[in-house]
């Protein structure tokens, strides 16, 4: 349940980069390898800025500067719910719960690939 919310408190102490990447070298972390090797994006090229602008309230930029990494913020605070609810109540989520949780996972997986295809091809 932390670790959901730890990524998304700080991503909300960094300030989004205008250009849509990059916000993680806030942190002290190098460019992106494949950008650097390869001159491409990576799928996650754009997921801190996508973190930091939804955390700023920013919905639009963050759906702009990576579209799976929107869903994946949205997620990882449904998640810290579920999660949250299961330690008050000492139960595991339903079947349910945890099927949707994976299906969406998967989803936003594949949304990120897909976009990732489109901004390389599209």
């Amino acid at each position: 349940m932390a670790l959901p919310l730890v990524l998304l408190v700080t991503a909300g102490q960094l300030e989004p980069s205008p250009s849509g990447m990059g916000t993680h070298q806030q942190l002290g972390l190098p460019p992106c390898t494949m950008r650097m090797l390869a001159g491409m994006p990576c799928p996650g090229c754009g997921m801190t800025t996508s973190w930091s602008y939804f955390m700023h309230g920013q919905w639009a930029e963050s759906l702009s500067a990576n579209l799976g990494g929107f869903f994946l913020a949205l997620y990882s605070l449904g998640f810290a719910c579920v999660c949250g609810h299961a330690g008050l109540t000492g139960r595991m989520p339903s079947f349910d719960i945890q099927r949707v949780l994976g299906v969406a996972l998967l989803a936003i997986a594949s949304l990120t690939l897909l976009m990732w295809a489109w901004r390389l091809f599209g």
